[in-house]
């Protein structure tokens, strides 16, 4: 997966899931997919190969989707999260993590990684239709604070065409 990439930096510059151990090492990224994603199945057939799969069920909600998936796997340090979004809002299932909802989830995004580990851990966020906008840099300085990990974005409006978000 080698689509154009504008990047932007924070921090230290079940349910319709299909999950599988690609590789014989243990994975330690987990690729999220938001299954309204225009051709969610081509996206996850390409992730990386030593990565779990999430793809979350469009009808509940996707932060604790994510919550629930990493807290049983203790040794994942990368997250890669594709979705519709905006420069300041994902959409995950049928929820929005934007700055409006980020304190609501701040247990869920405190446990996304714990709080001993060796490795920095890193959230890249691919949202589709993102763009640069002043709220944004607020919103990735939150998410990091809240989940202690490195944070990317990327614009993959590409992936997304055609799909309203």
């Amino acid at each position: 997966m080698t689509p154009d990439m504008n990047r932007k930096h924070a921090g230290t510059q079940g349910h319709n899931s299909q999950q599988g151990d690609r590789s014989a090492a243990k994975p330690k990224a987990l690729v999220v997919i938001d299954s309204t994603i225009q051709d969610h199945q081509t996206l996850a057939s390409q992730a990386l190969p030593e990565a779990e799969i999430l793809l979350l069920d469009p009808l509940q909600d996707g932060v604790q989707q994510i919550t629930e998936a990493l807290q049983q796997r203790h040794n994942l340090t990368h997250v890669h999260i594709f979705s519709h979004g905006s420069c300041e809002s994902l959409s995950l299932g049928n929820a929005c993590l934007n700055l409006d909802t980020l304190e609501y989830y701040a247990w869920d995004l405190q446990a996304w990684f714990p709080a001993h580990a060796f490795v920095v851990p890193s959230v890249q966020l691919h949202g589709c239709g993102a763009a640069v906008c002043r709220t944004e840099v607020e919103f990735l300085e939150r998410l990091h604070q809240l989940t202690g990990a490195s944070i990317d974005t990327s614009d993959l409006a590409k992936c997304c065409v055609g799909v309203g978000g």
